[in-house]
């Protein structure tokens, strides 16, 4: 019935019948056409970083392959954080009353009960999820107060449980190493959204 926006008509919109986009960033493409142009270019970004994304474990350097790249940014987008993002950019921009400063932020809430299965994949993944550098980015105070809303809190914890559950059954024999590479990778691509997210807020 919904097939005209993949299904999603609550989160997504089709007014021309051919392309589905998210009903967070009409009111940004209707107002704000260089804020628009700036959310293209994070999701540029995202293809780019997920395409070229390395980390090194050990003495071992794990280089992105396409499969599991492709699965990452896919299942990034289809799990709803960007939407999550999009939705705190619109608030932000529409808050009369702007909080200056900026915020050390979590990219997995370390202390949010939504994502406390997101936490424990961090920690199987060696990562600490309150203290190491990978899951935080200091952002503009006026965006994270909106950030850590159900859209991306739950997205997140959907996100990375997913993750899990891919690396266990594909990579059975080499889990650790593989789980860290694409919790990292993840990680890196949020990262890049909220970069962008930081900037289109001023505009």
């Amino acid at each position: 019935m919904f097939a005209y926006c993949k299904n999603n008509p609550i989160c997504l919109f089709d007014n021309s019948g051919f392309e589905a986009l998210s009903a967070f960033l009409s009111p940004v493409a209707e107002s704000n056409p260089i804020g628009l142009f700036l959310l293209g270019v994070c999701i540029i970004c995202l293809a780019v970083v997920s395409s070229s994304y390395d980390i090194t474990i050990g003495d071992n350097s794990l280089y992105s392959n396409d499969l599991t790249s492709d699965y990452v940014n896919g299942v990034l987008f289809a799990s709803g954080v960007t939407t999550g993002i999009e939705y705190a950019v619109i608030k932000a921009k529409t808050d009369n009353k702007w909080t200056l400063g900026s915020d050390v932020h979590h990219i997995v809430p370390w202390r949010d009960g939504r994502c406390r299965d997101a936490q424990q994949v961090l920690s199987n993944a060696g990562i600490d999820p309150f203290r190491d550098d990978r899951n935080q980015i200091r952002i503009p105070r006026q965006l994270h107060k909106y950030l850590n809303n159900d859209i991306y809190d739950i997205s997140i914890d959907i996100l990375f449980t997913d993750i899990d559950q891919y690396t266990r059954s594909r990579y059975p024999n080499d889990y650790q190493n593989q789980l860290t590479y694409n919790v990292c990778l993840a990680l890196e691509l949020i990262r890049s959204a909220l970069e962008v997210a930081s900037q289109v807020i001023y505009y």
